[in-house]
């Protein structure tokens, strides 16, 4: 939207440079009153007496309180006049409301004389620039565990559409420390720093967060945006809930469902043949898993074809949350969120016959509850490269670990404790 507003105004200026030059004497150069939206200031500059096709340059000078780079950034740092690509429009896009003001001047190129305005001075703050958008996160609640990131996007002023970043945003985040009994510092801490970051060309970013310590009655923490720049949407704070899955995780559990059985997994990939999937792990009620939390070892006691994969005892580490898609669907979407632990000896190949050399790998894990409220271990295999089931495959699985955490190729169940 701000890219096509700066080339519509840059072309109604050059329109109207052409008609002033119409006018003899001496060419002269001004800017014309500055253009607010979407958050941004758009220098304009006016142009008469000048009907040349060479391309004449107007270096801008930022000078004032505020840094450029730090405070501010800027499209181009000087207007082109005739030439193939004429620029009369040069945007600034504050990196912080400081308050600081920010002087930008031209002088005149050689032949050319000033107009009424060489300088403008303009200051860091929501008067000058308006709101760059409307601040939301995704959720109104949610839970995190090891190191995760919660999502936020920004839409336009009115919410009907979203609003898309020119530069990497960093927007400011803070703890409502009266709806929070987690401590910042203590239970959890920021990664990176305390804000949202938004890459450059898109919308939707995320605060990541490490969890330090779960300690019953203080694991809750509300987050809410604090960046003058933007307004707030309909959902501008958050209520994180810490939650300890690894230590969930301890004790025996027996398989309750393979949700990706061998009928979900072939109707997915339909474009492979019957043969493909014959040695497709099937649904064995006498599966079982142990987890040694305290000695940070897993038990796999498998009896179908999961006992490839799962070859015996290995240690195990936990690692950060990750969240995959489970369906096709990109805009609505189920996505499944879990934490991914390490484990150190298992076999990629997923075979009895094939054993590779590379033994570690990853398992994706959380704690949910069925309809009676007892616990469900959400188990995800998601880093395995197959030799038996799929083989024709190989070539598009992740190029980096967890490979296979893609729709078609993460395998889901769940299991309930052992009596």
């Amino acid at each position: 939207m701000k890219k096509l507003l700066s080339a519509i105004l840059a072309m109604a200026a050059v329109v109207s440079a052409c008609k002033k030059s119409e006018t003899p004497g001496t060419p002269m150069v001004s800017f014309i009153e500055p253009s607010i939206s979407d958050g941004t200031v758009t220098l304009m500059l006016s142009v008469s007496n000048y009907s040349s096709t060479e391309a004449v340059s107007v270096p801008v000078e930022f000078e004032g309180t505020a840094v450029k780079g730090t405070d501010y950034t800027v499209s181009a740092e000087a207007f082109i006049i005739g030439g193939p690509a004429p620029l009369l429009a040069i945007t600034i896009t504050p990196v912080t409301f400081s308050g600081n003001k920010i002087v930008a001047s031209i002088s005149a190129p050689s032949g050319f004389a000033l107009g009424e305005k060489s300088e403008l001075e303009i200051t860091l703050d929501e008067g000058s620039f308006g709101s760059m958008g409307l601040l939301a996160f995704y959720d109104a609640e949610t839970d995190v565990f090891a190191t995760s990131d919660i999502k936020m996007y920004i839409s336009t002023m009115d919410d009907s559409d979203d609003q898309w970043m020119d530069n990497d945003t960093y927007i400011s985040v803070e703890v409502d420390t009266e709806n929070s009994t987690a401590v910042l510092g203590e239970h959890f801490e920021f990664v990176g720093g305390q804000y949202a970051f938004v890459e450059g060309d898109n919308y939707e970013g995320s605060v990541k967060i490490k969890v330090l310590k779960c300690e019953e009655g203080k694991n809750t923490f509300t987050l809410r945006f604090n960046d003058s720049r933007f307004s707030n949407g309909t959902q501008a704070s958050i209520l994180v809930t810490i939650v300890d899955v690894y230590a969930k995780l301890d004790g025996e559990w027996v398989i309750n469902d393979l949700i990706m059985d061998r009928e979900a997994f072939s109707e997915i990939n339909y474009l492979y043949g019957e043969e493909e999937f014959v040695e497709y792990p099937d649904f064995n009620s006498a599966d079982k898993i142990r987890f040694d939390v305290a000695g940070n070892k897993f038990h796999p006691d498998f009896q179908s074809n999961f006992k490839r994969y799962f070859i015996g005892e290995a240690n195990m580490e936990p690692g950060e949350a990750m969240t995959i898609d489970l369906t096709t669907d990109y805009f609505f979407g189920e996505q499944g969120t879990f934490l991914l632990v390490s484990l150190d000896n298992v076999n990629r190949y997923f075979s009895d016959t094939e054993f590779s050399e590379d033994k570690q790998g990853y398992i994706g894990v959380n704690i949910t509850e069925d309809e009676n409220g007892e616990d469900l271990l959400d188990f995800y295999v998601i880093d395995y490269t197959s030799h038996t089931f799929i083989t024709s495959a190989l070539n598009f699985y992740n190029k980096e670990k967890p490979v296979a955490t893609g729709v078609g190729f993460y395998i889901r169940m769940n299991f309930k404790r052992a009596n």
